[in-house]
């Protein structure tokens, strides 16, 4: 997940390239908005929650694994992110019956962001 669908566009066509030889799909829900069949799903926080809240669940999450966090210091940095990351983490995320990793990428980590992923985290167990 990232911030911006730009930044979606960006990884999801690196995660294409990774794995044209192999048999894992990619897509980037963001700008499609298709995810059957994907063991790689790039997308924006809006477009999620929008994905999670509609009234035909759009994403299935069942077999979620891992949740990637690319600049995780734009989500841990502004109050209106976090809230709804945890959001999604609380009502759909820790209601998964398998065990989520959480993987946080950022060039940068301040004192702060550092203090709300740890928060995050332990929330999260």
């Amino acid at each position: 997940m990232c911030h911006v669908r730009e930044l979606s566009t960006q990884i999801a066509e690196v995660y294409k390239k990774i794995t044209k030889f192999s048999d894992i799909e990619v897509s980037n829900y963001t700008t499609d908005g298709k995810a059957d069949g994907c063991q790689v799903v790039v997308t924006t926080l809006g477009k999620l929650i929008n994905a999670l809240k509609g009234r035909r669940k759009a994403l299935d999450l069942s077999e979620l694994k891992a949740f990637v966090i690319d600049e995780s210091d734009v989500f841990f940095n502004e109050e209106r992110n976090l809230d709804n990351l945890k959001e999604v983490n609380t009502k759909y995320i820790s209601k998964l019956p398998n065990k989520v990793q959480f993987i946080f990428f950022s060039a940068t980590y301040t004192e702060d962001v550092k203090a709300a992923i740890a928060q995050f985290s332990e929330e999260s167990n």
